[in-house]
């Protein structure tokens, strides 16, 4: 392995880490994380430890991207556009090609993609951030063909082509994301997102732009550093919060280029003592708002509406007053509800169910048994406990039954699934 290749693609801007030897993608614990460009750093990695191993190029937001060339012909029949002008490193593979760009506005927000052939297989790999290829210098010695990864030309990297972003949008698909994946969401018609930077004590420039259905509003600093990045000034969005389907945190310069809206939380709740802002944000937050889509309403074969959805939340919520005469309700072991969000859908009533009753039925794996809280243990569960169950769900009963059915389309809790088939197998056998 040729560590001067390593050292010159550094400072053509690409970040490196080692990896073990003889190998081409990352394996060493968060090895994508402390990738660097520093000359310096990668020498004394060299010396104390790294020496003989292999090394990978780390594409970054802000700074490179690669373009992995799998299947050279499927690329030409698809029309892919040259990309002869940029430097171009070979893979042992012949006409494999690993394309060097510098990211682009554009660019980024594509994002990690495949551009797939007919068999399933990647024909080009775009991989903007966080992902790997064998740096230039570096031998296969774990697959065939053998051989050393060498630069076809000693080009500057050049910015990527709006063509070539074009070209992957048409043919590409979206590579899956990390844990931290940004799911999709509607902002809560109250939630003010001026008052969400106040509170978090952001100042903006005043400068925003929409980029597909995006909001960014710039920052008129970073809030990691305390002050702006160089080359940060009013309309360089270089560092942002953007508003889309959820919020998010963006910048692109200063060696924050890793951060998100999650790290952004977490420095300004350990660093400034800022709370966690006290209003909803998300329509998924407020029960009130549940089922207003005409999509989760219930009815019978009959067409007739059964319970409506306020009264299903409310029921699940436990929101229902009781009269003195009632006695008070034994104490119920505690359940885990990490994870759970209690969304508009069918789960997050599954969900607000398990929350409700899941301290008096549990399921044992290594018996494959059933059993319910008698105040003391875990008993096994009797027709008794299950009439018990079923009499105190008779609110929801109708609801329970109807979506029964599309329950194997969610990942829904154990707990649930035992309650239904207790109150669907009771719900049939009365009306036998």
């Amino acid at each position: 392995m040729d560590f001067q290749q390593i050292l010159n693609h550094a400072r053509r801007g690409v970040h490196q880490t080692p990896t073990l030897p003889g190998l081409r993608h990352p394996a060493i614990k968060g090895s994508l994380e402390f990738a660097t460009t520093d000359i310096d750093t990668l020498k004394k990695w060299n010396a104390n430890g790294y020496a003989g191993h292999n090394w990978v190029s780390v594409p970054k937001n802000g700074v490179a991207c690669i373009l992995d060339i799998d299947d050279p012909d499927q690329a030409e029949r698809l029309a892919m556009p040259t990309y002869d002008d940029t430097f171009v490193v070979n893979s042992p593979s012949p006409g494999h090609k690993q394309v060097y760009y510098s990211h682009t506005a554009a660019s980024e927000e594509l994002g990690n993609c495949n551009v797939l052939g007919p068999d399933g297989k990647p024909v080009v790999e775009f991989k903007a951030h966080n992902l790997a290829c064998a740096s230039p210098g570096v031998k296969r010695t774990d697959k065939e063909p053998y051989g050393e990864y060498v630069p076809a030309n000693d080009l500057p990297i050049k910015p990527i082509p709006q063509e070539m972003v074009d070209w992957l949008k048409k043919n590409s698909s979206k590579k899956e994301r990390s844990s931290r994946h940004i799911k999709e969401s509607a902002f809560h018609p109250d939630f003010d997102r001026y008052d969400w930077l106040d509170r978090n004590e952001l100042s903006t420039t005043g400068a925003e732009k929409t980029v597909a259905g995006v909001l960014y509003v710039e920052l008129s600093e970073c809030p990691f550093v305390g002050r702006a990045h160089e080359g940060q000034h009013k309309g360089s969005f270089k560092c942002c919060i953007t508003f889309g389907n959820r919020i998010g945190f963006k910048c692109m310069a200063g060696g924050c280029q890793d951060k998100d809206i999650n790290d952004l939380k977490e420095f300004l709740s350990e660093e400034h003592d800022i709370e966690d802002y006290p209003y909803l944000i998300y329509v998924e937050d407020d029960d009130d708002l549940l089922f207003k889509d005409p999509r989760f309403s219930v009815e019978d074969a009959d067409g007739q509406h059964l319970e409506s959805p306020e009264a299903v939340v409310a029921f699940l919520n436990d929101e229902t007053p009781q009269t003195e005469a009632e006695p008070e309700q034994p104490k119920q072991p505690e359940i885990d509800t990490t994870g759970f969000n209690y969304r508009k859908t069918d789960t997050g009533n599954a969900e607000r169910l398990v929350r409700r009753f899941g301290g008096r039925i549990r399921y044992v794996r290594d018996a494959s048994e059933w059993r319910v809280w008698d105040e003391k243990r875990w008993a096994n569960i009797t027709d008794t406990d299950a009439v018990t169950l079923l009499s105190e769900l008779e609110p929801i009963r109708h609801y329970l039954v109807a979506i029964s059915d599309r329950l194997d389309k969610y990942k829904v809790h154990p707990i649930l699934r035992a309650l239904l088939d207790v109150a669907e197998e009771e719900y049939r056998s009365r009306n036998e």
